[in-house]
């Protein structure tokens, strides 16, 4: 489970400006469908790109926002591959784990290498 903190804008944002940038999620199942499980899929199920965008400039400033998100992701050691059933891989074997933190250090929310 994940908090996301988005505190109280002094100022209304400009347009076209979001709070969180376009991103799929990075583990095996979410409600949006995560990159792991398009991995294992071979792209059958497509990890869904969203993004946070920020209340109308028309409504002023903003209060804090908080989303909850839970998130289920594979153990750390779990080899992410193409099931056998979905045809010749579209993408690389990879540890859940390693994948997990090459996109947090994209994002900068941990090190990579950091659990």
């Amino acid at each position: 489970m994940r908090l996301n903190y988005y505190p109280a804008q002094a100022t209304a944002p400009r347009a076209g400006q979001l709070r969180a940038g376009a991103h799929t999620d990075y583990g095996g199942f979410t409600v949006l469908i995560g990159d792991l499980l398009m991995r294992w899929t071979n792209d059958r199920w497509l990890s869904t790109m969203h993004r946070v965008v920020n209340p109308p400039a028309a409504d002023g400033p903003s209060a804090a926002r908080l989303s909850i998100a839970f998130f289920n992701h594979p153990n750390y050691d779990t080899l992410i591959e193409c099931l056998p059933s979905q045809g010749p891989a579209r993408h690389a074997p990879v540890l859940a784990g390693e994948y997990r933190d090459l996109k947090y250090a994209k994002t900068g929310l941990i090190g990579a290498g950091e659990r």
